[in-house]
């Protein structure tokens, strides 16, 4: 099993050492350790350096076997490890609940858990990748009481989905998901409490990248604690130079940037600043390999055009976004021009959807670019333009280009896709984009009829259509919250009616722009049921 993925009953993990005092610690141990009596019996910190030779360091850890390791990645950048109790005083390593809860789970899914491996790694892993199969597969068969309780149990609860959607259609039984999801997550919450470790991030990222997600301030909660988790493991450090496997520093930068991936589209999605900052990590990307990581290689790099993105909207002082050079287009530009090969055509033509994670995938990137269009239109807002009839309907032309795309993307969606890997985060996809088409219909529309027989409410409609086809067909969840939040509001809007602007002739008299006063819409009677509480019709704690 690789490094801090396994052994729950470990009784110590290894800390970072804050850059304040690395370089104090280091001197103490270089001199402890020149002396082999001063630090018998001492936790001294191994110092290894790149470009050692593999047998010296073997030999050094050898002499300092109870040493935390420590790496290099530059003369006055060093990275050092101290060892720390993994659990609180008192506590046995045998995790009663997280155990227990995992046990429930085997229960209730056989004789199927084999099975639901096989999904998970064929499904999600191979998009998301967040372990190293051939480890976990070896320790699963060998000792799968060594393997995280928690981490076990998010596995099995996050290749339900994939697992039980064509069984579902097909009519066959299959567990309660719900039950499943909230038996992973109390499993998951045990050991964040009691021995949180880099198991317990890969579980995080499991659970907050599970479907249906139902909890804002849950996912929240755990995507700060995995990050506080992986910067106190050194995850945000590049470990080409250190001393372990090979493996092992490919899973590092993995679980890494899934963790950047996550933060990123969940930041966009609930409305809060992300957790991690660019210039505070030195991890390189993830290096393309024969197993077909392409996929996941392009959404990492979108999540970093993301990222620059999410500086711009979430910057606080006026005069610096007055004065910002940030330009969305360029910024989107320059990574279009970055792709190559098969993932060039999937992204910007919507080629082979059959890929896995291909559909997720051209979903991110026809949402970025709608980001960037509203973001474009705000600046034209900002900069004092004229708002009359004809600019105004001509500034929203590319933004609803960009929209539509997401329609049309959705439309095409057949079962293959639709039980293919997605981010959870697609959910809000479809809402935001289903709002900002309401929002053009209604400030570009001068009359009731206008706004009915706008192009705007009928690609809403068109969306909700084919969500609800969706969801009927393949039980697909991802447009659950916006079929919920959205459909009344569109139906409503389709049957508007003037009520004031009606002139002498019983025509409709032309008007700058729609106020929701002047329309007879039953069902609406506030603006604010356009932004119904977002997750409110659920009730699951997942």
């Amino acid at each position: 099993m690789i490094a801090g993925l396994g052994s729950p009953g470990e009784e110590e993990s290894s800390h970072i050492v804050g850059p304040v005092v690395t370089s104090d610690t280091q001197i103490l141990a270089d001199y402890l350790r020149a002396d082999p009596h001063r630090g018998a019996g001492r936790k001294l910190a191994r110092i290894m350096r790149p470009g050692r030779d593999g047998g010296a360091a073997a030999a050094a850890a050898a002499a300092t076997a109870a040493a935390a390791a420590t790496a290099t990645a530059g003369p006055d950048n060093s990275v050092m490890f101290a060892r720390v109790r993994r659990r609180p005083m008192g506590q046995t390593p045998n995790q009663t609940v997280a155990s227990g809860k995992c046990h429930i789970i085997e229960r209730i899914i056989e004789p199927f858990a084999d099975e639901l491996i096989d999904t998970y790694f064929r499904k999600a892993n191979a998009c998301f990748p967040l372990l190293d199969e051939g480890s976990f597969r070896d320790q699963y068969r060998r000792r799968p009481s060594h393997i995280s309780s928690a981490l076990l149990a998010s596995v099995y609860a996050h290749a339900l989905t994939f697992w039980s959607q064509p069984r579902r259609a097909a009519g066959r039984h299959c567990p309660d998901s719900r039950f499943v999801w909230n038996q992973a997550t109390d499993a998951l919450y045990s050991e964040l409490q009691l021995c949180p470790g880099m198991s317990t991030v890969v579980a995080v990222l499991l659970d907050v990248g599970g479907r249906p997600s139902t909890s804002m301030i849950g996912n929240g909660v755990l995507i700060g604690s995995a990050v506080s988790i992986a910067h106190g493991l050194g995850l945000h450090r590049d470990p080409g130079g250190w001393d372990m496997s090979e493996p092992e520093k490919r899973i590092r930068v993995q679980i890494w940037w899934a963790l950047v991936v996550h933060d990123r589209w969940y930041s966009l999605a609930y409305g809060t600043p992300p957790h991690i900052q660019g210039k505070f990590h030195d991890v390189p990307r993830p290096r393309a390999d024969a197993g077909g990581n392409a996929v996941f290689l392009a959404l990492v790099s979108l999540s970093e055009v993301l990222d620059a993105f999410l500086v711009h909207i979430y910057a606080l002082k006026s005069d610096r976004r007055a004065t910002s050079e940030f330009d969305p287009g360029a910024a989107l530009s320059q990574w279009e021009e970055s792709l190559t090969g098969d993932n060039r055509w999937l992204i910007l033509q919507g080629g082979d959807l059959s890929i896995p994670g291909a559909s997720n995938l051209r979903l991110a990137y026809l949402f970025v670019r709608l980001l960037q269009r509203r973001i474009e239109l705000d600046n034209t807002r900002d900069q004092g333009q004229r708002a009359d009839t004809y600019t105004l309907s001509d500034r929203y032309t590319h933004p609803r280009r960009a929209a539509e795309g997401i329609v049309r993307l959705v439309q095409a969606l057949r079962a293959p896709q639709l039980n293919d890997f997605w981010l959870p985060t697609a959910a809000f996809i479809f809402t935001s984009t289903i709002a900002f088409l309401l929002r053009v219909a209604l400030e570009t529309e001068k009359t009731a009829s206008g706004l009915v027989e706008s192009t705007s409410l009928s690609l809403a409609n068109d969306l909700l259509v084919a969500l609800k086809s969706h969801q009927q067909n393949f039980r697909w969840d991802l447009g659950d919250v916006c079929i919920a939040q959205y459909a009344d509001v569109v139906e409503e809007l389709r049957k508007a009616t003037p009520v004031a602007n009606v002139g002498q002739g019983g025509t409709e008299t032309s008007v700058p722009l729609i106020d929701w006063q002047d329309f007879g819409v039953s069902g609406l009677a506030d603006v604010e049921d356009l932004f119904p509480n977002l997750w409110d019709m659920f009730d699951s704690n997942h």
